[in-house]
This record gives C-alpha cells, sequence and structure tokens, in this order.
C-alpha cells in the first residue's frame, strides 16, 4: 500500500521537474530511502531540501511531517501535515498520517476524523481502517470497529501487526 502511495510520488516529483527518475537526483526517493534505512536526520535534510526549492510540495510536506511524526515531534508534524493538506486537500496519506499525529497525542475525536477523511479520498487504505477500527473499539463502538478491523485484513492481510493488535 504504501510502496504504491510513494511510488506515486516519486513519479510525480519527477515529471514534475522533468526528469528521468533513473538519474539519482529525486531528493524525495532519496530521503525515503534513508528513512527506511534508519537515517531520519538524513531524511529529514533531504525533505527540508525540496522544501527550500518548493514550498508548496505537498508532497515532501507529507513526507516530512509523517517523519516528524515518527521522531515525536508532533507539533511540527501537525503543521507540516496542515499544510500538505491545505496543498492538496484529498491527499489521503496526508489525512491519515495527521490521525497518527492526533493519536499520539491522545486527540481521539481528532484522529477519527482524520482517518474518517483519509478513507473519504481512499477507501482502501488499511491504516486509517485499523486505526480508526482502534479508536471505535476504545470508545465502545465494537460493531463499527470490528468493521474497520475486517476491512483492513481484506486489505492487508500481510501487515503483521495488524494480526497481532486484534
Amino acid at each position: 500500500i504504501l510502496t504504491n502511495l510513494l511510488s506515486r510520488i516519486f513519479s510525480r516529483a519527477a515529471r514534475v521537474r522533468g526528469e528521468d527518475r533513473g538519474d539519482g537526483g529525486d531528493d524525495l526517493e532519496r530521503g525515503y530511502r534513508l528513512q527506511q534505512a534508519g537515517d531520519r536526520a538524513a531524511a529529514e535534510r533531504c525533505y527540508r531540501g525540496v522544501l527550500k526549492l518548493d514550498p508548496r510540495n505537498a508532497d515532501a510536506r507529507y513526507l516530512l511531517g509523517a517523519l516528524l511524526g515518527e521522531m515525536g515531534k508532533l507539533e511540527e508534524a501537525a503543521a507540516h501535515l496542515d499544510q500538505a493538506l491545505a496543498a492538496r486537500p484529498g491527499f489521503a496519506a496526508a489525512h491519515a498520517a495527521r490521525g497518527n499525529v492526533f493519536l499520539a497525542l491522545d486527540e481521539r475525536r481528532a484522529a477519527a476524523a482524520s482517518y474518517r477523511q483519509a478513507l473519504r479520498y481512499d477507501p482502501d487504505n488499511a491504516i486509517a481502517h485499523f486505526n480508526l477500527g482502534l479508536i471505535l473499539q476504545t470508545s465502545g463502538a465494537r460493531a463499527q470497529a470490528l468493521h474497520h478491523f475486517a476491512r483492513a485484513y481484506e486489505l492487508a492481510p500481510d501487515i503483521p501487526h495488524l494480526l497481532t493488535d486484534l
């Protein structure tokens, strides 16, 4: 799921700049690879470098916001995700990442609203279904939670934490 989204982001970035993705000049892709390798500081520098060149780049705002959220820099993460959504209101992954930030801040209503927005634009977002299910389960809405858990499992049966957290 995430791989498909990132592939679209990297392809879009290369098209916008008129670059061939094979030349190694894609800072967004490099940043993501660094992030996956555990070098969050270098990934952050890559994303911020893209934003210096294009402050309105919604993909870079999303990737930086999601990274900052993982790093516990929640307020800054939310600000970048809000800017990504201002530039591209239907950006489902940014809505889901914003939900993750709100969940980390223990703002469950705002998190649920963000996950619902993500699902409005991408009904097949397994992570949004799963996280919304968690919120609904803890609020006592078990039937709705089970619906979202089942949908998450249907969409992504290979995600291990979906199986172990149920």
